[in-house]
């Protein structure tokens, strides 16, 4: 069994700072878990409690990225449902700038980024993956609590009510894809319901619709991408703008 070899706590420290739980350090330091409890114990340093949820205020900029991002790749996620949640989602090597972004929006949200590999049992391939998160907050608790229904995740009209051009520049970075003459977003985890909510609401605010095809997901007619791009485009990390024509 590997053993904690570092002679200073530095390293340590550095993770216990940025939020990370103890499984979350023993998977970054490729260590087991009672080797990082010992050494947290050697260097007296305590992992804050993770059912102990601070309140850590939202900006109305951070509430439109995360109205975006929550309705594409983001998830929010508690231990137990009196204890907070904390926001977390996950971008391969080729999304790394547009994860930094993110961090950098949501920093005063107290965030964290670490790697880990994305074993492809398809293919036999491993692909980098960086995830961010958060620490656990009351204010995404209560997003939480409209997101998600017996953990199934909908399309709140609380979340549409931050819902901005910002917004869908999210959405669409974190789910979108190209095609030959317009776009694709990917939603298939929504209902018929959700998304019609959903095209209403971007019909009423942006004049555009979208069509729901079979598998839940979104496609936007031809007629209406120029409206799209001129909407999304002020608001795409340059990384991204490869799903843009």
């Amino acid at each position: 069994m590997k053993t904690f070899k570092i002679k200073n706590k530095e390293i340590l420290e550095g993770l216990v700072n940025k939020g990370l739980e103890i499984k979350e350090i023993s998977n970054t330091l490729n260590l087991s878990i009672s080797c990082i409890a010992t050494a947290l114990k050697r260097f007296n340093l305590n992992i804050p409690n993770p059912r102990i949820s601070k309140s850590i205020p939202i900006s109305n900029r951070q509430y439109e990225i995360l109205a975006g991002t929550l309705l594409g790749d983001s998830s929010l996620i508690s231990k137990s449902n009196k204890y907070g949640a904390y926001f977390s989602c996950s971008h391969c090597e080729k999304q790394f700038d547009y994860l930094e972004w993110k961090h950098k929006e949501l920093e005063s949200l107290h965030c964290s980024m670490y790697d880990y590999d994305n074993i492809d049992l398809r293919y036999n391939k491993i692909y980098k993956q960086r995830k961010l998160r958060t620490l656990s907050s009351i204010e995404l608790f209560e997003i939480k609590k409209q997101l998600y229904i017996d953990r199934i995740k909908i399309i709140p009209n609380y979340l549409l009510n931050f819902f901005s051009e910002l917004s869908l520049a999210v959405m669409f970075m974190d789910d979108g894809t190209k095609l030959k003459n317009s776009i694709l977003i990917c939603t298939n985890c929504f209902t018929v319901d959700d998304l019609n909510l959903f095209n209403e609401f971007c019909y009423n605010k942006w004049n555009i619709k979208f069509n729901i095809h079979k598998n839940h997901t979104l496609y936007l007619p031809a007629i209406y991408y120029p409206k799209f791009k001129e909407i999304v485009l002020p608001h795409m990390h340059e990384c991204m703008l490869y799903k843009l024509h």
